[in-house]
């Protein structure tokens, strides 16, 4: 967590000669890494105790990648004040959060760094033989619906629908819903229909919204539970089983579960998300960690619900008004579901994501500007942990 050469980098700091924030000193003998952040320009920014680098692996990187990521932060700087502050901000309580879980320090510095090895997405958990599953899971006795709104999805719909075609657990219907897509979407789902006849295909007649979408399958759903899936998303071979089993034998009426990011382009495997045991309705509005692919809720004991018509946020609303039924939402450590990552930065998404969660605040909740600067500070330190730690 700390070393002996801090001290007198906080000496500096306090001399003006360093900062809090900024790219990390190079020792004597590292003049490889000073060679390689001059292709950057981070050279030109006063060295910092914590940086971009510090909290994205420090040890566990390459010099190049250190170096890349100085120059982000560089580049950051040159933009604006507030463009500057922003990534400042991201570092300090990024490095808060690393220093908490001991991340990213290797025994013996750079010089003893494990390459990671980059992996293919597999739906596979071979690992799992579900021989201890209950006996109404074994029977099948539960149906499961399954909602999947689409629109223009034809590159990756097959996939997804694949994934569910897959499922160790059976008794299952798969409503997919075309929000009148302008591509061949409808089209491909039509023919996965004449495979499997558990697949129901509507179609809207106008674009109406993710929400909308997942509504008009939610009212013709037959399930005793209901589990979600975006028709650019998969789920690995267990889910339903696995899942349902968990719920069966705790009682437990909505839960969620781990899941992986995985590239839109390679296919290769990103970060694993892992999920807090439990949240309640208060809970989510400091954090969004119920990720709408891996819930599942028992429909017969919480009874009929809808999404409201927002762009976002609509499913974290949602979980709350089931959960303010008087219900706790359960989480279970298993990753079970695998997430795409578009062609979009994430710290693009994640901007726009923030200003629709401050919106939700304001507007929907109708809460004060204190409160809700205090939930999406929450918020924030949330994501950050999330996606950066």
């Amino acid at each position: 967590k700390t070393s002996i050469d801090e001290l007198p980098q906080l000496w500096n700091i306090f001399r003006g000669n360093m900062s809090v924030i900024g790219p990390r000193p190079a020792l004597w003998n590292q003049d490889y890494l000073t060679a390689e952040r001059d292709k950057y320009g981070a050279n030109d920014v006063k060295p910092g105790l914590t940086g971009l680098a510090q909290i994205s692996g420090r040890d566990e990187l390459e010099i190049e990648e250190k170096a890349k990521l100085d120059g982000v932060y560089a580049k950051e700087l040159s933009k604006s004040s507030f463009a500057g502050f922003r990534m400042d901000m991201k570092m300090f309580f990024g490095s808060i959060f690393s220093v908490m879980k001991s991340e990213g320090v290797v025994e013996g510095g750079t010089g003893a760094l494990v390459k990671k090895k980059v992996k293919t997405v597999q739906l596979d958990m071979s690992d799992y033989t579900g021989d201890n599953v209950c006996d109404t899971v074994k029977n099948e006795e539960y149906k499961v619906s399954i909602i999947m709104p689409a629109y223009n999805a034809e590159k990756y719909i097959s996939e997804a629908i694949e994934s569910v075609l897959a499922q160790t657990y059976n008794n299952w219907e798969l409503i997919v819903v075309d929000d009148c897509s302008k591509d061949s979407t409808a089209e491909i789902i039509k023919k996965m229909c004449d495979y499997d006849s558990r697949i129901k295909f509507i179609q809207h007649t106008s674009n109406q919204g993710v929400s909308a979408t997942r509504n008009t399958a939610l009212d013709i759903a037959t399930g005793d539970f209901i589990a979600f899936l975006d028709a650019d998303d998969k789920w690995l071979k267990n889910k339903l089983e696995q899942q349902l089993d968990f719920m069966i034998k705790n009682d437990y009426v909505l839960t969620y579960t781990d899941y992986q990011k995985f590239d839109s382009n390679s296919g290769t495997e990103g970060k694993t998300i892992t999920c807090p045991t439990k949240m309640t309705e208060k809970d989510i509005y400091k954090n969004t960690a119920i990720a709408c692919l891996t819930v599942m809720i028992n429909r017969k004991k919480v009874g009929a619900f809808h999404m409201p018509n927002l762009s976002h946020t609509e499913d974290q609303i949602t979980w709350q008004e089931i959960l303010k039924r008087g219900y706790i939402a359960y989480g279970l450590n298993e990753k079970l579901s695998m997430y795409r990552v578009g062609n979009q930065s994430l710290t693009s998404n994640q901007t726009s994501s923030a200003k629709k969660q401050w919106q939700t605040y304001r507007n929907y909740y109708g809460f004060s500007i204190p409160r809700s600067t205090y939930y999406f500070c929450c918020y924030a330190l949330n994501a950050l942990k999330k996606h950066f730690l």
